[in-house]
């Protein structure tokens, strides 16, 4: 079973995507804050995370994807940025991830992209 962890500041985006990965096999780990994210990779080695760019005021996805990426025990994790409200010019700039996903995020589109970066 391919294991996914989601972090995102929006309770109800965390529990549609928790149902919908289950639903399709996943098992899901999520998260609600930037905090300690890099450990919490390290600890659960996930297949793929899904992180929203805009997570709380303390928390940008797109440094997280950077220490992730930067860190030798978890650098070959996929990574899913997403979000609502990003430029194509702040996306460029982010660099680290191995996808993106603008909100809201079509279930069909998500299970398409994790099953291409998880095989």
């Amino acid at each position: 079973m391919k294991n996914v962890l989601i972090i995102d500041d929006e309770p109800d985006t965390l529990f549609l995507m928790n149902l919908l990965l289950t639903k399709y096999g996943y098992e899901v780990h999520t998260m609600s804050s930037g905090e300690n994210v890099v450990e919490t990779v390290e600890r659960l080695h996930p297949d793929a995370v899904i992180l929203d760019v805009k997570l709380d005021r303390n928390f940008d996805g797109r440094d997280i994807c950077k220490k992730i990426k930067e860190n030798p025990l978890t650098n070959k994790t996929k990574i899913i940025l997403n979000s609502g409200n990003i430029t194509p010019d702040e996306r460029a700039n982010g660099f680290c991830e191995d996808a993106f996903m603008s909100k809201p995020i079509k279930s069909a589109d998500l299970i398409n992209k994790l099953n291409h970066l998880t095989k």
